[in-house]
């Protein structure tokens, strides 16, 4: 199965890893831009398998702690739609702890900060775990600004399958991103009915490119080549096996492989075709056969 290949080695990990009990801890820093939204996710997990808590995510301006509030990310909830949480020197604890009569929270260092929702009168903190590859927007508002990730490394005592699968929901769009924090190639993802490669194209990804705007892919079963490697005329080539289809564009006549590398944390959109689609990421602790 040509796809389903590693990209790359332990060493490969972005951020930075040591070896731990319980297997790969480490960090992400993603360097961001003041003000531009962009989609990013986590690639970690606690070190008994859970979500990372919103609360460990950390803004920073310059590698210090952000100072300015008004940092804002959020994310797609299936029932609820956008959920939002603000970086804050402040919150609003109806137990009114300082015992001062308002309840408010005031927090003086950078550190002590806090995620809470967008209520203008009373914030209140957020709790909001992250699954490894959930993704979510970002917009900073610091001058250099970064979000810095750290955890456990997803099944890094998986040593025997080649990839890691992610269930998604028949036509439903979900943010995504690889569960691991390595880049990976878009010609190693592949989509999966059930226990199987997807036999049906039409499966769509997309993502954002600041340069661009969006940018789309499709799972399909043939590709258009001006070279005509078939030496048959017309310049198609047509893949019987699902194991060989590719990532086109979606121009409707001349469809074109797509050369795109994700990088670590790096968010796509995914609407799924298949009746119990899964996507599958190469897992670089696959040692091979």
């Amino acid at each position: 199965m040509k796809k389903l290949m590693v990209l790359g080695a332990l060493s490969a990990i972005a951020g930075g890893v040591l070896a731990a009990s319980s297997g790969i801890v480490g960090y992400n820093t993603f360097d961001l831009k003041q003000s531009q939204k962009t989609l990013k996710a986590n690639n970690f997990v606690t070190t008994s398998g859970a979500g990372i808590d919103l609360a460990t995510i950390v803004p920073k301006d310059g590698g210090e702690v952000a100072e300015s509030d008004g940092v804002r990310i959020w994310w797609w909830d299936t029932t609820k739609g956008n959920q939002y949480a603000v970086w804050s020197e402040y919150c609003y604890n109806p137990e009114d702890p300082n015992a001062d009569g308002d309840g408010y929270v005031v927090f003086e260092e950078p550190e002590d900060f806090v995620w809470t929702d967008t209520d203008e009168d009373y914030p209140r903190t957020i709790t909001k775990p992250f699954s490894a590859g959930e993704g979510f927007f970002v917009q900073p508002t610091a001058a250099r600004p970064s979000h810095t990730f750290s955890g456990a490394v997803l099944g890094s005592d998986n040593t025997e399958d080649p990839y890691r699968t992610v269930a998604l929901t028949q036509s439903q769009k979900k943010l995504i991103a690889s569960p691991f924090p390595q880049a990976f190639d878009l010609s190693s993802l592949v989509p999966f009915d059930g226990t199987q490669v997807a036999e049906s194209d039409g499966v769509k990804i997309w993502w954002w490119d600041t340069a661009k705007g969006n940018q789309y892919a499709v799972w399909s079963e043939y590709y258009y080549d001006p070279e005509d490697p078939n030496a048959d005329d017309d310049g198609y080539v047509v893949f019987e096996n699902p194991e060989d289809f590719v990532w086109t564009d979606t121009d409707e006549y001349y469809p074109k492989p797509v050369i795109k590398t994700f990088a670590a944390g790096e968010g796509f959109f995914v609407q799924p075709t298949a009746a119990n689609p899964v996507l599958a990421f190469p897992n670089p602790f696959y040692k091979g056969e």
